[in-house]
């Protein structure tokens, strides 16, 4: 895949765009997540590609304890958390995500005190499937912070042991389909 080939993908889907509001048909969203996943696929392939020499390099030095540079490290943050630093620097929704969840729970705190009407089992219904949501995007959202902070602090520490245990991580990646 070029950088032409994804530019063209871009085009695909920037052309059949729609403003989404409440009649957006699920069909169309369905049809452009399925765009998207595939655009993921072909950039994560792309960036592979673009930097497998690059980093066969690096794999080398770590599997003879040579000098990892800024820029090898710059290099193995991508391959390894490249995708959770994109996701985490552009993702602006987690405080509204904290607030929403709050008041689902405060929502359902109030519930608990009545006794429950069939109308009041339907909104504690769809005010808890509204917070399983919701937790959803906040857990998926600190799973990407946890990965980034745990190979901060593994990449300070590049001792022998650690520098093999990277290679390992990058070769599996490099031979993999997913990055």
């Amino acid at each position: 895949m070029s950088n032409k080939q994804i530019t063209q993908k871009i085009s695909e889907i920037i052309s059949n765009k729609q403003t989404i509001d409440n009649n957006t048909e699920e069909g169309y969203l369905n049809r452009i997540s399925t765009q998207l996943v595939s655009l993921e696929d072909d950039l994560r392939e792309q960036m592979q590609a673009e930097t497998s020499e690059k980093i066969t390099s690096v794999i080398k030095k770590l599997k003879s304890d040579g000098e990892i540079t800024d820029s090898d490290l710059m290099l193995i943050r991508l391959w390894v958390v490249g995708d959770a630093a994109s996701y985490v620097q552009m993702e602006n929704n987690y405080q509204e995500w904290v607030a929403e969840l709050n008041r689902l729970l405060d929502v359902i705190e109030d519930l608990k005190s009545k006794d429950l009407s069939v109308e009041d089992l339907f909104k504690l219904q769809g005010t808890v499937r509204d917070a399983i949501r919701v937790i959803g995007d906040i857990v998926f959202f600190k799973q990407q912070q946890d990965r980034i902070t745990k190979y901060e602090n593994a990449s300070k520490d590049l001792n022998p042991a650690n520098k093999l245990v990277l290679a390992k991580i990058l070769t599996k990646q490099l031979q993999s389909e997913e990055m």
